[in-house]
């Protein structure tokens, strides 16, 4: 039976431009200095017998030592090159959620749809007598139709990425999705139904709303808001990205 040695490692970090006396500015003596520096203790470690190298990856220091390390082991091909992913944080993380809900607020006409719905149902809601755990249960509900039609833009994106010419495997798999987002809407069109289906609270709303100028106003203009946010707004906003 054959046994490896074990590798011997290298871990290097540093500071990052904000702490370095010559900031981003890479032609600074000092920084050359640096990087010379760094090169003959990293020849000096592969002499004395380390082959893998673990680089920060953070702008600075780091990123120094990762360029010099690639190039020495353009020269040592035994040498291994680690790269270490900087810790994020827990706002970073987020902060990526965020930006993936809002892209697909943008980009899917069906999203844009369910929130448009559910802002109304979740408004209207109290005026028709629904209790706190009906709203609980309302509010479950919206949130299982918004998270299967990420899941779904998800999904698709995935396979696009993956498949650029058809294919019936990925065509599959992107109907499996879509009909998952179809059951979640068609459940929760019923459980609306049964919550919100009170005939004699819907009627004295709609005669409050018709016979008050204010709030048919009110109601007109949140009807060509939505009807702008579902059709209008997303494809403006989509056309200025392409220009750019």
């Amino acid at each position: 039976m054959h046994m490896h040695a074990p590798q011997i490692s290298c871990c290097f970090s540093g500071y990052r431009p904000g702490k370095l006396p010559w900031g981003n500015d890479e032609n600074d003596p000092r920084c050359r200095a640096l990087k010379v520096r760094l090169r003959d203790v990293m020849e000096a470690a592969y002499d004395e017998g380390y082959r893998h190298f673990i680089c920060g990856m953070a702008q600075g220091c780091d990123l120094y030592f990762c360029e010099l390390a690639l190039q020495l082991r353009g020269e040592r091909p035994d040498m291994t090159i680690e790269a270490a992913i900087p810790c994020r944080t827990q706002a970073d993380s987020f902060r990526d959620a965020a930006r993936g809900f809002f892209h697909t607020v943008k980009t899917e006409r069906n999203m844009r749809i369910h929130l448009t719905a559910a802002v109304y149902v979740l408004f209207f809601s109290p005026f028709l007598g629904v209790t706190r755990s009906e709203y609980g249960v309302l509010l479950l509900t919206i949130a299982m139709v918004i998270a299967a039609e990420a899941f779904n833009t998800a999904i698709e994106m995935l396979c696009d990425y993956a498949q650029k010419s058809y294919n019936p495997l990925i065509g599959k798999t992107k109907d499996i999705a879509a009909g998952a987002v179809l059951v979640c809407a068609v459940f929760a069109a019923f459980v609306g139904i049964a919550v919100l289906w009170r005939p004699e609270a819907i009627l004295a709303l709609l005669i409050t709303i018709v016979t008050n100028p204010l709030y048919l106003v009110l109601f007109i203009l949140s009807l060509i808001l939505a009807f702008f946010f579902i059709f209008k707004v997303p494809c403006s906003v989509r056309e200025k990205l392409h220009k750019k």
